[in-house]
């Protein structure tokens, strides 16, 4: 039998001479997330205004106003005698006869004499009132004061506006994790550190789907190919349907801030919006003076770090989204008003247990919503 010559070392036992190192245990410790759920401040916003069902793949909705009140000079007989003025199209339209209307830069004011076409309008005679007569120049501003009727007269042609119809469309997004059958056994019988892993994977698909969700609500376009279609999110619906409302000051500051907020809050049903906001434009802003506060119950509410601002405008509430972060959306704030913004849904958010094939030696769960 051969001698036997196992390895000896000589001094103290440590942790590295004297001791193999596998009889050593590992102090592991439970799994930590790189990152949270703090990127998803838009779906979590929409959903505590209310969510609404859809019934089709494709929804819609139709925008009415009140039929304009300005429109401007575009070329034409720029003199103080002419009795026809030339309008951007469709403003003549704007104006059938018994109308005042207003010059706003020289106060010379018309009574409309027949009624207008998309281009033009015609008055009964120049200077009506006391304000005299005066050349007028291209892209002047005239103000449709409003009808005025002689005593015992009948009603003209009524003016109204047609409608606008927007739609956008049902995006269908899941996610999903699968794992063998063996792997799935020894966590569940306690070999896998960090506690069992289908428990692990399953959170880890949630925040997934959640976060996929969110960048479709911020930055999504709608189109739609074969049987897959995708929504318009609220940058590209902002930039498609709101030009006027795109702030694209490189310094932003208070006043340039509040000039933005006169355009945005002429429009809408509310006094009240939303600014989605990136960290860095939500730092920006907290540095202004004091009519920046915190919310009553601290900074954190239903789980969003938000402030509210005092514009001469209305009210604004700040919410900070982290998925607005990466070289461009870091300096983004997107705002809604929230009287006129719903998160539409066919199925909503819902797990899908037992997804594999028949004959997988192994299990799958999913995660799906349709909105």
């Amino acid at each position: 039998m051969a001698d036997r010559t196992p390895a000896v070392a000589s001094g103290a036992r440590s942790t590295v001479a004297g001791i193999v190192s596998t009889r050593l245990k590992i102090d592991m410790s439970d799994i930590f997330m790189y990152e949270s759920e703090s990127g998803t401040a838009l779906h979590t916003t929409l959903s505590l205004i209310g969510k609404e069902r859809a019934i089709a793949k494709t929804v819609s909705w139709h925008v009415d106003e009140l039929v304009p009140k300005f429109i401007r000079i575009n070329g034409g007989t720029l003199d103080a005698t002419g009795l026809t003025f030339t309008v951007d199209t469709p403003g003549g339209s704007y104006v059938p006869s018994g109308f005042l209307l207003q010059n706003t830069r020289t106060l010379e004011t018309y009574l409309s004499t027949t009624g207008g076409t998309a281009t033009t309008f015609v008055v009964t005679a120049r200077s009506w009132g006391g304000v005299a007569a005066a050349a007028t120049v291209d892209n002047d501003e005239i103000l449709i004061i409003g009808p005025a009727y002689a005593e015992n007269a009948s009603l003209q042609a009524a003016v109204t506006t047609t409608e606008t119809q927007y739609s956008n469309n049902i995006t269908t997004t899941r996610r999903n994790w699968s794992m063998s059958a063996l792997l799935q056994e020894i966590a569940n019988a306690g070999g896998t550190y960090g506690g069992k892993d289908p428990e692990h994977q399953r959170r880890k698909m949630l925040s997934l789907h959640k976060r996929d969700m969110e960048q479709f609500l911020l930055f999504s376009e709608g189109a739609t190919s074969g049987g897959t279609a995708t929504g318009t999110g609220l940058n590209p619906f902002i930039r498609l349907n709101a030009t006027a409302n795109v702030n694209t000051a490189t310094v932003l500051t208070e006043p340039v801030f509040e000039l933005g907020n006169e355009t945005w809050f002429r429009s809408g049903e509310s006094s009240s919006r939303i600014y989605i906001t990136s960290r860095r434009c939500h730092g920006i802003v907290n540095a202004w003076p004091s009519t920046v506060q915190r919310t009553s119950s601290g900074q954190k509410k239903y789980g969003l770090r938000m402030s509210d601002y005092t514009s001469v405008h209305g009210d604004i509430r700040f919410v900070r989204n982290t998925a607005l972060e990466g070289d461009e959306f870091i300096k983004y704030m997107l705002g809604l008003d929230p009287s006129q913004v719903k998160l539409k849904y066919v199925r909503d958010t819902r797990m899908i247990k037992d997804r594999q094939g028949v004959s997988t030696d192994g299990y799958e769960e999913e995660v799906v919503t349709d909105f």
